[in-house]
């Protein structure tokens, strides 16, 4: 009877519901194995793990960073992505994606700005603005995501 119990209450636990417009990315051992569709999905508990996966837009903060720019000024830039997610069977075996992004953008905004004199930093916004969100979508095709757009920040 208790074998019963045990083996029933083991089932029950790895029933999993996947929620509409989700994906559920499923991890076996620790590695990518699988995406299932919105519905009811079966695990093998404690073996395997999942994380769900949102199809809706998502803003990605881009971290605060001193820059010294061409003239030896100091600017303070930060910045925003604003991503969708398009292919997660791409961007899930590669790992932390969100993280992958951030890391791309902020290299390509220090790139950028160091270039620039401070004097001439607020009428290349839009132009940084543009070299970064082409860098940044590089990486996302790679990684299935769709870049919308970057937004960047500039401080004294």
């Amino acid at each position: 009877m208790f074998a019963v119990v045990l083996i029933a209450l083991f089932g029950f636990m790895g029933i999993k519901v996947v929620p509409e417009k989700n994906m559920g990315v499923i991890f076996r051992g620790g590695k990518f194995l699988s995406l299932k569709k919105p519905g009811m999905v079966f695990l093998i508990p404690i073996y395997d793990r999942y994380s769900i996966v949102t199809y809706e837009p998502k803003d990605l903060n881009i971290p605060q960073q001193m820059i010294i720019v061409s003239d030896k000024e100091k600017v303070y830039v930060s910045g925003t992505l604003s991503i969708k997610m398009k292919e997660p069977e791409k961007a899930y075996p590669s790992g932390n994606y969100e993280e992958n992004l951030v890391v791309t953008a902020g290299n390509l905004l220090k790139e950028e700005v160091s270039k620039s004199t401070y004097s001439n930093l607020k009428a290349s916004w839009k132009e940084f603005e543009e070299k970064i969100l082409k860098g940044v979508k590089e990486k996302g095709d790679v990684l299935g995501i769709d870049i919308r757009k970057v937004r960047i920040i500039i401080d004294r």
